[in-house]
């Protein structure tokens, strides 16, 4: 019996003595690093993926000056870019200014109540407010969508053969050219957008109205004796029309066709 308690004793002391011997190494180690700020992030190893990650990134940015360098050939290619990054264009700085405008509208009449388990929760809780967002954003998206196609058919429908005839018989073409040449683009899809775009505006009553219903369906949840969600929105469609046209005048009236030129240039 002595002999396995002596036993005992002289293992704690073994091991007493290892981490005794650990620990300045260890304060050292930290010690190096007491002289960082406490919200800085001390760097980490890049693993195997990151590197990839990182590889395909500065590979992209790579390919990304190939295609943009000049004399460009001009091609079906060239012309398919064009067509898609003048579309891109509108979709990013005009169709999502409109779509936010309605989209605010609406978040700010949207009356939101919610009982969990027999009591309030806030509008605040951070799970509601996740939600509440992406609804709204399935909104805009939609009546982004309706937007869209309706500039299809009243503008986009000769862009194809617009292209085509300013680019006409060219083999190549500098920079320089292609910029005129995406300036009279953009110009004349402007004079057209600034007579189209309020008209449709106008004209989507019905998407927007079931772009509403649909955000309300999203934010309201029913799960029996444990939660309860319901929503109601107090704004009239005619005031969502309203501010759909009054921000396509406004967006619209700000372009600047060399601005939104150089814009599809560098997304080529």
């Amino acid at each position: 019996m002595q002999s396995r308690v002596l036993a005992l004793l002289c293992l704690i002391c073994a091991l007493f003595a290892v981490t005794t011997s650990a620990m300045p190494a260890a304060y050292n180690a930290l010690e190096k690093r007491s002289d960082l700020p406490v919200d800085v992030e001390l760097p980490v190893e890049l693993s195997e993926f990151d590197l990839k990650k990182r590889n395909d990134a500065e590979d992209a940015v790579s390919e990304l000056v190939k295609r943009t360098s000049f004399p460009v050939n001009v091609d079906a290619k060239l012309k398919a870019k064009i067509s898609a990054a003048i579309k891109a264009n509108v979709k990013a700085n005009i169709l999502a200014k409109i779509s936010a405008s309605v989209s605010e509208e609406v978040k700010a009449t949207l009356d939101i109540k919610v009982k969990a388990l027999g009591g309030l929760i806030s509008i605040g809780d951070a799970k509601l407010t996740v939600h509440e967002k992406a609804a709204l954003k399935k909104l805009s998206a939609n009546l982004e969508a309706a937007i869209s196609a309706k500039l299809d058919i009243e503008v986009y429908a000769n862009l194809d053969a617009e292209i085509e005839k300013l680019l006409g018989h060219k083999k190549t073409c500098s920079e320089k050219d292609l910029l005129k040449i995406l300036v009279k683009l953009e110009a004349s899809l402007i004079a057209k957008l600034k007579v189209k775009l309020p008209k449709i505006c106008l004209g989507l009553k019905a998407q927007i109205q079931a772009a509403v219903d649909a955000c309300i369906k999203d934010l309201e949840i029913n799960i029996p004796l444990l939660l309860d969600v319901k929503v109601s929105a107090s704004i009239k469609i005619n005031v969502l029309i309203k501010a759909c046209v009054d921000a396509a005048v406004k967006i619209c009236a700000d372009l600047s066709a060399k601005v939104c030129a150089q814009a599809v240039l560098q997304a080529l």
